[in-house]
C-alpha cells in the first residue's frame, strides 16, 4: 500500500525559496562566465537630494522589460547595494528586471557621504527616498508585471 501526501506551501514560502535558488544561480553563474552589468541612475527626491539606482542586465543585452518580473533590492546600513550585484544575477538570468536601491548617503562609487548619510538614518526618509526610486523604474514597467521587494538587514525592515 501506498500513502502519498500532497504538500502546498503558502504563496510567501514559494517566494523565499524561488529567492534562495535565484541567489544560489547568481552565485554560480557569475563564476561559470554569466556577466551582468550596471547601468545607474539618479532620483531627486522631494528635498533635492539625488538617490542613486542600478539596474542589472546580463552584458551584451539590453535591460530586460520585466516581463517576467521587477525585483527591488533594499541594502542595509553596513554599506553599498553594490556588494549584492553578484547575488542577484540568478534573477537576472530568469528575465528579470533587477533594480538595487542605494540609499541617500552612498556615492555611486560605494562610499559613503556622511553629511548626506546622516540624513537618511530616520525610517520614513528611507521609505520615502525608496518608493521614489521605484516609482520612476515602475513607470517603465507594465502595471501587470509582478513585482518583489527584497532587503538585507535594515533593507528588509524598511
Amino acid at each position: 500500500m501506498t500513502v502519498s501526501h500532497r504538500f502546498s506551501p503558502p504563496a510567501g514560502m514559494l517566494w523565499a525559496w524561488l529567492l534562495l535558488l535565484c541567489l544560489a544561480l547568481g552565485s554560480v553563474a557569475c563564476h561559470h562566465g554569466f556577466r551582468i552589468w550596471s547601468s545607474g541612475r539618479t532620483v531627486t527626491v522631494d528635498d533635492g537630494v539625488e538617490v542613486w539606482s542600478f539596474l542589472l542586465a546580463e552584458e551584451g543585452a539590453q535591460p530586460a522589460a520585466g516581463d517576467r518580473g521587477v525585483v527591488f533590492y533594499l541594502g542595509g546600513s553596513d554599506g553599498s547595494v553594490q556588494s549584492a550585484m553578484g547575488p542577484m544575477a540568478g534573477l537576472v538570468m530568469l528575465g528579470m528586471r533587477v533594480v538595487l536601491v542605494e540609499r541617500r548617503g552612498i556615492a555611486p562609487d560605494g562610499t559613503m557621504v556622511p553629511d548626506l548619510l546622516f540624513q537618511s538614518e530616520d525610517k520614513a526618509t528611507r521609505i520615502h527616498d525608496a518608493l521614489a526610486v521605484m516609482g520612476s523604474h515602475l513607470a517603465e514597467v507594465a502595471p501587470s508585471i509582478p513585482v518583489l521587494l527584497v532587503g538585507a538587514s535594515e533593507g528588509a525592515d524598511i
